[in-house]
């Protein structure tokens, strides 16, 4: 299915966000991908469309339900990585009008598992040269992550963040702050996904706030006027995340197509901390973790200003939340 990006653009093509704005009653409709926006979708659509194809590139582990053993479908369905070494999907129903497996089983569904090669004005063409034929596809294929990409943002001495996290490959110290970059707090960065112990997203941003507000404590206890973690520090903390991380499936098991892992399989999204141990080491920031400078101390380094900002004036700290777009890759 990969090459499909620019596909989108064909007449019928939608996103998930936009899909219950269409109308689907009497049409052929095609969902491309099976994570956790597109069973919500394949659910809802099986019984109001004529026809429902949905291509599956990997199967999920999918909870609360299951399906016959020994059929087709099972087989289709079974996943071929451990549990959770992708995000693990809900189904939203019983086995029900408004579940996932029991749309799946619908006589005017298909799941189809052979790849896309690309999407003609009739409708998709499969790998093996089959033309299916569609008034409407839906593609539920997921975000890319950008790691704040489209913004320039410019450290000490001119360092892009870009360029030090090229290759889809960004560090934190406790997922929000970076050497070099002064004043600068990310939210949703790197290693901050709740994977690991069953606390939720919003714990984890709370969290990462909260860190954020103790650091902003300590520049005012310190008449200070920037923050920045020790390149020490840094290194430690990711060394730590590793020697986490050998342990975990993700490690162990790469068969699963996803997001939480970059280009050279290092697992860049999810936490290996357990929330509670993450909440404690995030609770008040190590003052021998940073560098805090005031203006007059800046004066005296060769790039005070480097970053576009005087020294003579206060230098606010920035919040900046990570940045996702869409593509294809669940």
């Amino acid at each position: 299915m990969v090459g499909c990006r620019a596909s989108r653009h064909v007449r019928g093509a939608i996103s998930t966000g936009r899909w219950r704005d269409v109308e689907f009653r009497h049409k052929r409709a095609a969902v491309i991908e099976v994570g956790a926006a597109g069973v919500q979708v394949i659910a809802s659509l099986a019984s109001e469309v004529d026809h429902l194809t949905v291509f599956q590139r990997q199967a999920h582990w999918i909870s609360r339900n299951t399906i016959g053993d020994g059929s087709e479908l099972a087989r289709k369905l079974m996943p071929d990585s451990s549990f959770g070494a992708k995000r693990p999907v809900r189904d939203p129903g019983d086995f029900a009008p408004g579940g996932y497996y029991y749309a799946l089983s619908l006589p005017n569904v298909d799941l189809v598992t052979t790849p896309i090669a690309r999407v003609v004005p009739e409708g998709i063409v499969t790998a093996d040269g089959s033309v299916i034929e569609l008034d409407l596809i839906v593609w539920a294929t997921g975000m890319t992550l950008d790691w704040l990409a489209p913004i320039e943002i410019v450290g000490r001495g001119g360092v892009i963040l870009h360029d030090v996290w090229a290759g889809n490959n960004p560090r934190t110290d406790l997922g929000g702050t970076v050497p070099r970059f002064l004043s600068l707090f990310i939210n949703d960065g790197p290693n901050t996904g709740v994977a690991n112990g069953g606390a939720g997203h919003n714990f984890m941003t709370e969290t990462v706030n909260d860190c954020i507000v103790e650091c902003l404590q300590l520049i005012v206890e310190q008449d200070a006027t920037s923050i920045e973690v020790a390149q020490e520090a840094h290194d430690e903390h990711n060394l730590r995340i590793e020697e986490l991380m050998a342990d975990l499936s993700w490690t162990h098991d790469q068969k699963a197509d996803t997001y939480y892992l970059n280009e050279a399989g290092r697992i860049i999204l999810p936490s290996p901390f357990l929330p509670e141990d993450y909440w404690q080491m995030s609770q008040r920031p190590e003052e021998s973790k940073f560098v805090l400078r005031s203006c007059e101390s800046m004066a005296t380094e060769s790039d005070c200003g480097a970053d576009g900002v005087p020294c003579a004036a206060p230098r606010p700290a920035s919040v900046t939340t990570g940045v996702g777009s869409e593509k294809y890759g669940t």
